[in-house]
């Protein structure tokens, strides 16, 4: 008669640990893919927000100054939008780079300064803010600012949202060749000067249930309407 032979405790014993060890090994390639493509939606979300963001301010910067009012014949000094209350104007500076602009536009070309022609971007309790209305741009006080969000402050949290302005002075009048950067506005005593603006805006968040997952972007916008002195 012949014996039926089976496995032995040791047999079976080295058999659950590779079986265990398959399974361990399985799990936590699992755990990592999931984890990897979690990370992955996560940065993409915070891009996308940022980007968003960052067109909204950049475009609606580039407006600013506007006037219905420059035609062909004008005289472009008179520019309401550009005089010393409602020209483009940066405050609230930490560490020298400031965290607001504030500026006016003809938005319906009536060219007349309307309390709702001012707008802005600030930054607030990690979150970005934007004007609706205002008196005047002599500060970031001033006017209606949005209750609502440019970001969802439940999902990101914004830690650095700054302005880096130069200014170009050009001298029409002797000669016309003269110019100088500058990182303060151009003043004239008897000469015609113009004056090209740009500023580097950057714009830094961070998830507000991952800070591991943070991103910066930063664009520079040159100012459409120059400022004529």
């Amino acid at each position: 008669m012949r014996k039926t032979k089976g496995f032995t405790l040791i047999e079976l014993m080295i058999a659950m640990v590779l079986g265990l060890f398959v399974i361990a090994v399985v799990i936590i390639t699992y755990s990592m893919t999931v984890s990897g493509s979690s990370a992955t939606i996560k940065s993409a979300r915070l891009n996308h927000d940022l980007g968003l963001a960052m067109t909204l301010i950049v475009n609606d910067i580039k407006r600013s100054g506007y006037w219905g009012g420059a035609t062909s014949n004008a005289d472009a000094s008179t520019n309401p939008f550009m005089d010393a209350t409602q020209r483009p104007a940066f405050y609230n500076p930490v560490g020298g780079l400031a965290t607001c602009v504030v500026y006016s536009y003809d938005a319906d070309g009536d060219e007349t300064v309307d309390t709702d022609e001012y707008y802005g971007f600030r930054l607030n309790s990690g979150t970005i803010q934007m004007r609706l209305t205002g008196t005047t741009n002599a500060n970031c006080t001033d006017g209606n600012w949005t209750s609502g969000e440019i970001v969802d402050g439940d999902e990101i949290n914004v830690t650095n949202l700054t302005f880096t302005p130069t200014y170009s002075c050009l001298n029409v009048t002797t000669p016309a060749s003269t110019i100088q950067a500058t990182t303060t506005e151009c003043s004239t005593v008897s000469d015609s000067v113009i004056e090209l603006r740009q500023v580097s805006v950057s714009l830094t968040a961070q998830l507000v249930d991952d800070t591991a997952v943070s991103k910066t972007v930063t664009e520079i916008v040159m100012f459409r309407n120059n400022r004529i002195l």
